[in-house]
C-alpha cells in the first residue's frame, strides 16, 4: 500500500536523520516541535492503517514504563514543567507502536534511509564544516559526532545483509568514509571488530577493510582540505604511522572513562532508585553527563530497569548469534548498540538506538516463527 509505505519511510527519516534534533539547533523551535508531534502522529496513523499480525515489543514497553516511573521518584521539575510527561509519552507512542514500523520496513528500506543520512556526514565535511556542533569532527543531520558514528555502524552493519551486490559495496565505502570523518573512537573500534568477524565468516569479505585503508589514504592526503579535529588527527596519524605512545595518549584524553568514574558514587548512594530523570544526562555540578546509557538508567531510575535493559540486550545477542551464519547483520547491529550505548545517555529522548534495537528484536521474532507477516510488496 502507497500511503502505508510513504509513512513508513518518512518515519525513519524522521528518527534517523535526527530532524526534530535537527530543527531546533538550525532553524526555530516550532519547526521542531512540529517535527515532533508529526512524528507521534504517523506512528499512531500508521499503527492504525498497518495489518495487525505483529504483536508489539513488550520488553520495551516494559522498560519505558519501568525507567520512568521510578525516574519521577527523584525529580525535581516534575510539579513545575511538562517536560518529563511530554518525553514519557513520546517514548510510550514509539515502543508502543514502533514494532508496527519496524516489522513492516525491510532490510533494503531500512539500509537507504541510513546511507542517504550518512552522506550529509559527507556535506558537512566538505561544504559546511562550520556547522558541525563539535568543530573539525562532522556529524551530518545527527550534530553529535558520536551519534553520526553509531548510525553509520548500524548502516555498516546492516550491509553485511544486502543481497545486490553493488548497494553493499557502496553502502560499505560510505559508511567507513563518514566513520572516520566523525572521528568518533569508538566508530573506529566497532568498525575494526566488525570487518574481524566478517573475515572470520568469509574470506571474501576482505574487500571491506581495503576500503577502509583506501579511506584513511584519501583523508590523509586531502587532510588540508578538510576543516578537521586537527589535534585527534595529528594524534590518529601519527598512530597509525609509527605506534606513537604520545599520540595515543592524545586519543585517550577526555575518554570515556574519565567521565564515567565521576557518576560511580553517585549510583552507590542510590542504587534502588536513582536520582531521578535528567540527573545523568544533564551537564550540572562540574558533571558533564554520563555518557553511558547502562550508568544513565541505574544512575537514574535504580537497578530494576538496568536489569531489564541488561536482559534486553543479552536476549538480543543471543538470538543474534543463533542466525550469524544466515544473516550476520543481526550479530553487527547487536554489537554496534551494545558498544554504542558506552557512549551515550540519550537512549530515553533519542529515539534512533530503541527503533533500531526493536527492529532486531522484531526480525529476530519473525524468523523463529513468533511473529508472522506475509513479505512487504510496498
Amino acid at each position: 500500500m502507497f500511503l502505508l509505505k510513504c509513512t513508513r519511510i518518512s518515519l525513519l527519516v524522521l528518527i534517523l536523520w535526527n530532524i526534530p534534533a535537527f530543527l531546533l539547533h538550525y532553524f526555530t523551535p516550532s519547526m521542531a516541535s512540529l517535527s515532533s508531534y508529526l512524528t507521534s502522529a504517523l506512528f499512531l496513523g500508521y499503527f492504525v492503517l498497518a495489518p495487525k499480525s505483529i504483536k508489539p515489543a513488550y520488553p520495551f514497553i516494559l522498560l519505558g514504563l519501568l525507567y520512568f516511573s521510578i525516574a519521577s521518584f527523584n525529580y525535581s521539575y516534575l510539579d513545575v514543567d511538562n517536560f518529563f510527561i511530554k518525553e514519557f509519552l513520546r517514548l510510550m507512542i514509539v515502543v508502543t507502536f514502533g514494532a508496527a514500523l519496524v516489522g513492516q520496513t525491510n532490510i533494503k528500506e531500512l539500509y537507504v534511509v541510513i546511507l542517504l543520512g550518512a552522506i550529509s556526514i559527507f556535506i558537512n565535511a566538505l561544504i559546511f564544516p562550520q556547522m558541525s556542533v563539535n568543530i573539525g569532527r562532522a556529524a551530518g543531520f545527527y550534530l553529535n559526532a558520536n551519534t553520526a558514528g553509531a548510525l553509520c555502524i548500524i548502516g555498516y552493519g546492516l550491509s553485511y545483509g544486502i543481497k545486490e551486490k553493488s548497494l553493499r559495496i557502496i553502502g560499505q565505502i560510505v559508511f567507513t568514509f563518514a566513520g572516520i570523518l566523525t572521528f568518533s573512537r569508538t566508530f573506529i573500534i566497532i568498525w575494526l571488530f566488525l570487518n574481524l568477524i566478517a573475515i572470520y565468516r568469509s574470506k571474501k569479505n576482505m574487500l571491506a577493510p581495503i576500503i577502509g585503508i583506501i579511506a584513511l589514504i584519501l583523508i590523509f592526503t586531502f587532510a588540508d582540505e578538510l576543516t578537521l579535529d586537527k589535534q585527534r588527527f595529528t594524534a590518529f596519524q601519527s598512530f597509525l604511522e609509527r605506534g606513537d605512545n604520545r599520540s595515543a595518549q592524545t586519543l585517550q584524553e577526555g575518554s570515556r572513562d574519565e567521565t564515567w568514574a565521576q557518576y560511580y558514587d553517585l549510583i552507590m548512594e542510590n542504587p534502588w532508585t536513582g536520582h531521578g530523570f535528567m540527573s545523568f544526562q544533564k551537564l550540572e555540578n562540574n558533571k558533564p553527563g554520563a555518557h553511558n546509557t547502562y550508568l544513565m538508567i541505574i544512575g537514574e531510575s535504580g537497578i530494576l530497569p538496568f536489569l531489564l535493559h541488561l536482559g534486553i540486550y543479552t536476549m538480543l545477542f543471543i538470538g543474534s548469534l543463533r542466525k550469524f551464519k544466515t544473516q550476520p547483520e543481526y550479530v553487527n547491529i547487536t554489537i554496534g548498540l551494545i558498544l554504542f550505548m558506552l557512549t551515550s545517555h540519550t537512549y530515553f529522548v533519542n529515539f534512533y538506538l530503541i527503533l533500531i534495537s526493536m527492529y532486531v528484536y522484531v526480525n529476530l521474532k519473525k524468523n523463529d516463527g513468533v511473529v508472522e507477516i506475509e513479505n512487504i510488496k510496498s
